[in-house]
Formats: structure tokens, sequence, C-alpha cells
């Protein structure tokens, strides 16, 4: 239920309310949420009415945490967090509107970098890794799988008679 009129919403309970509604609770993506926030109650403080984060307040934020070193993509995923917040209040009617949509992500282009992963150089590293571990490490190194993607893998991704591995929504679907 949402607070009386004469009562304001501060960023502590926000932050309550947030971490326990249901979506949240079970939320696999929860840690990231809980590291992400202390930044922002750091930032704004427990107290601070939550109504007066804007899309001003949310830009001087994304510079203040630069400033102190925080990379691009940790800036990103802190205002993630911040308009998953919004949104749950919102449907809580907490609030009419996620101000933290309205603002831009950081350009993390800075941060990207090409590394080249010679065979040789592979072929050293599996040889130190464990032998579980080597049949995942050559499946990523191979195909340019995603972590994800390579421990997810089944039989059903596998079409030997077309030397594929298939993956996304196709092979959920059956339709190949």
């Amino acid at each position: 239920m949402a607070e009386s009129v004469t009562e304001e919403l501060r960023l502590w309970k926000a932050v309550e309310l947030f971490f326990k509604y249901p979506e949240i609770n079970t939320n696999p993506n929860r840690e990231r949420y809980e590291q992400s926030l202390v930044h922002v109650v750091e930032y704004w403080g427990k107290d601070f009415p939550v109504k007066s984060i804007w899309i001003p307040q949310i830009k001087e934020y994304q510079i203040m945490r630069l400033s102190e070193g925080a990379a691009p993509s940790t800036v990103n995923k802190e205002k993630a967090a911040l308009s998953k917040t919004f949104q749950v209040l919102v449907e809580m009617k907490y609030l009419d509107v996620n101000p933290a949509r309205l603002v831009k992500n950081l350009s993390e282009k800075s941060g990207e970098r090409q590394v080249y992963l010679s065979a040789a150089h592979f072929r050293t590293l599996v040889s130190l890794l464990p032998s579980w571990l080597k049949p995942v490490a050559q499946t990523a190194y191979l195909t340019g799988m995603r972590q994800g993607e390579v421990l997810g893998l089944t039989r059903g991704h596998l079409k030997m008679s077309r030397r594929m591995i298939l993956l996304g929504a196709c092979r959920a679907t059956g339709v190949i």
C-alpha cells in the first residue's frame, strides 16, 4: 500500500520496498542490485526524497561516479538498478514515472578491448586447466560462444548432421 500523502517516500524505504517485491526478492540479479544501490544510497543518503530524483540529478550522479573512477559500464549498471527500483515503485503506485528511463546510458566504447589469443597460447592455457574445464574452454574458444551459452549446452543444441550448434529462440520452439 502506498505511503500517505503527508509522508514523503524516502530513498531507504524505497530500497526496502524494492527488495521485498516478489519479482526482485527471488531475482538472480539481486546481488548486483544490492551492490549498485549501495552507491546510490551513499550518494543521496537514506533520507533523500525519492520524488526529488529526476533527470538532472541522475546525470549529476553519473558524472560524480565517473569522477570517482568508476567505469562507464559500472555506472550504467547502477543506473539500471535505480531504474528497476523506480519501475517497482511505479508498479506499486508510489510514483507515476521512471525518470531513469529518460537518461541515456554512458558510452562504454572506451572500455572495449580486442585481444587476440593465438592457438599456441590457447593450447598452453588449456594445458593448465583441470580436465573437467578443458572442454568448456575449448568450446568457447572454437565457437566464440559466451560462458553461459557453453555451460547451458544440451544434446538438443547439437545438430551433428549439419555440424552446427543451434542457440536462441529457434531451438526452444523446435523450428530449425
